[in-house]
């Protein structure tokens, strides 16, 4: 079973903000859309592009390497929904981020 993990605070991300990081052996990007949280896996299915580092439109991640864009809630593509990043679930916990490690 897959385990909740606290990976920043919630001051540590300013609505508008994407972050990648490091949890382990495994990178989380995490997006603040207009003050609530989302997580995913870091990593672009096109090209491997850090999300954490792409630039946060709305609720779509753009990825820097070819500007696919993502919805940072359901993990679709916008121009292929069936192309989707990996969304983790995110709890917040007092000013505390989690969330479920699923890898």
């Amino acid at each position: 079973m897959a385990e909740y993990k606290t990976v920043a605070k919630i001051g540590d991300l300013k609505p508008g903000d994407c972050k990648m990081i490091e949890v382990g052996d495994e990178a989380v990007a995490l997006y603040n859309v207009e003050g609530k949280i989302y997580a995913s896996h870091n990593q672009c299915i096109h090209m491997g592009g850090n999300l954490g580092e792409g630039v946060l439109d709305g609720k779509f991640i753009i990825c820097p390497l070819h500007a696919w864009k993502f919805d940072v809630e359901s993990g679709e593509c916008d121009f292929d929904p069936e192309q989707k990043i990996q969304t983790l679930p995110v709890k917040i916990i007092g000013d505390d981020i989690q969330v479920e490690m699923i890898f």
